[in-house]
């Protein structure tokens, strides 16, 4: 009898498993689908790698945090790695070169390997998911900083960041965060768009303070919408006038799908 009990209760856990990866499925294949509709490839052979890299990830928030693990497996995050993984591009450590992985979006950490030139590498960049602009001759004036190139004096004073773009001269003054991006950077960029005419604006997707930054140029609702597919940890800029919450927006999203 107690044979008959647990053969069933592990017949109704594996139903129930079976069921949780079914509706998994569809909603990974759902975000696969409004992705493309956005213009992003995302094929099958980048779905089974999310996938692949989704369950990588919850494997070792099981063997680190447990209670964080779930956080790994929802639609959300399926949008949030197939992203980041496009917006980061390729990194060759034996030519120290980067080449991007697409035209749409561009991903970096915000806490730094190249304190010394932070906005330099970053606007080199950004001009491959922009092509209304050509960023040239970027230089960076640390004068007005601590002299001692380590992190613990490094905090202090401004650097000044000047560039061509489209030929036109622009520059701003920043004040340092040691090896952390300031944020207000990006609101002086998009002041260079507009100041350039450009059609389109330069939007950060993610919480800033989630330290991975991901920019994307193209619409205020495309850009909602993907920031919307990615809220995987529950950062909702507009949850209070939102009253459905993460999970209905996220619902919302496709109901037309």
């Amino acid at each position: 009898m107690k044979r008959r009990i647990l053969y069933g209760l592990v017949c109704l856990m594996l139903l129930f498993a079976g069921t949780a990866q079914v509706e998994s499925t569809d909603a990974y294949r759902d975000v696969q689908r409004k992705l493309q509709q956005l213009g992003f490839p995302c094929d099958d052979g980048d779905y089974e790698r999310v996938v692949r890299l989704m369950e990588e990830d919850r494997q070792w928030a099981e063997m680190h945090d447990g209670f964080l693990a779930e956080q790994y497996t929802g639609p959300e995050y399926f949008a949030y790695v197939y992203l980041m993984e496009e917006g980061l591009g390729l990194y060759d450590p034996n030519t120290f070169t980067w080449t991007p992985a697409s035209d749409k979006v561009y991903a970096f950490d915000a806490e730094v390997f190249r304190v010394d030139t932070m906005y330099t590498d970053i606007l080199q960049r950004i001009d491959g998911i922009v092509p209304d602009i050509v960023i040239e001759d970027v230089q960076e004036d640390l004068s007005g900083m601590t002299e001692e190139m380590d992190l613990t004096t490094y905090t202090d004073g401004t650097r000044k960041v000047s560039f061509l773009c489209n030929g036109h001269a622009y520059e701003t003054e920043l004040i340092s965060y040691g090896d952390w991006v300031n944020s207000a950077f990006f609101d002086f960029l998009d002041e260079v768009l507009a100041k350039e005419g450009c059609p389109r604006q330069l939007y950060v997707l993610t919480p800033f303070f989630d330290q991975m930054v991901l920019l994307y140029y193209g619409s205020e609702q495309d850009a909602r919408t993907l920031s919307l597919m990615m809220d995987y940890m529950g950062y909702a800029e507009d949850e209070e006038e939102e009253p459905g919450g993460v999970i209905d927006l996220f619902k919302e999203l496709f109901k037309d799908d």
